[in-house]
C-alpha cells in the first residue's frame, strides 16, 4: 500500500512518502499541494494532517488529491475547526472548515470540483467534543465563548 503524507513536516509514518514545501529529515519530495508532482492514480491513501487549511485554492487542492489517488483510495485529513483557537493562532491559515461546511463542500459539489469523493466519516475532535457530537449548533455557540482547540477529522473515498 502506497501512502502519501502531504505537508508531513517532521511527522510521517515509516511506510509513507513525505511531501512538504520545506525540506526536513522526513520530507522525501518537495512540492506544492495545489500542484502535486506525481502521476495520476499512484497512491492508495493520502494523509493530510493540518495542511489543507493553508491552501490558497482548496478546490484545486481537492482535485489534485483526487487525481493522484487510485480508484477507491482514501484521503484522511485533519483541519482545525473554523471557530477553534488553533485556526486563529496561525496567520498562514487561509481556508476555514466546520463539520457541516466540509460535508456540504463534498456532498453538494456546488463548487464545480472535477473530483468526486464519498464521505466515509467526518467527526469533531477535541475537549468536550463527545458532548456535542449530536448537536453541533450547541457546540458552535459554546466554542465562541470557550476557546479550546478543536479539529475536524475526515475520511473520504475516491469515487
Amino acid at each position: 500500500m502506497i501512502v502519501l503524507n502531504i505537508g508531513c513536516g517532521y511527522c510521517k509514518k515509516i511506510n509513507e512518502i513525505g511531501m512538504d514545501m520545506i525540506k526536513t529529515p522526513h520530507v522525501d519530495v518537495i512540492g506544492d499541494i495545489q500542484h502535486l508532482p506525481f502521476k495520476s492514480d499512484v497512491f492508495d491513501g493520502i494523509e493530510a494532517s493540518h495542511v489543507l487549511e493553508h491552501s490558497n485554492d482548496v478546490i484545486k487542492t481537492f482535485n489534485e488529491v483526487h487525481r493522484v489517488l487510485k480508484a477507491k483510495g482514501t484521503l484522511h485529513g485533519k483541519v482545525p475547526h473554523a471557530l477553534s483557537k488553533w485556526y486563529f493562532d496561525n496567520p498562514t491559515h487561509k481556508t476555514m472548515f466546520t463539520v457541516w461546511g466540509l460535508r456540504n463542500f463534498i456532498e453538494c459539489n456546488e463548487f464545480q470540483m472535477t473530483s468526486s469523493f464519498k464521505i466515509k466519516e467526518i467527526k469533531l475532535r477535541g475537549r468536550f467534543s463527545r458532548f456535542f457530537s449530536r448537536n453541533l449548533e450547541t457546540f458552535e455557540i459554546f466554542i465562541r465563548f470557550v476557546h479550546y482547540n478543536y479539529e475536524v477529522e475526515f475520511w473520504l473515498d475516491k469515487i
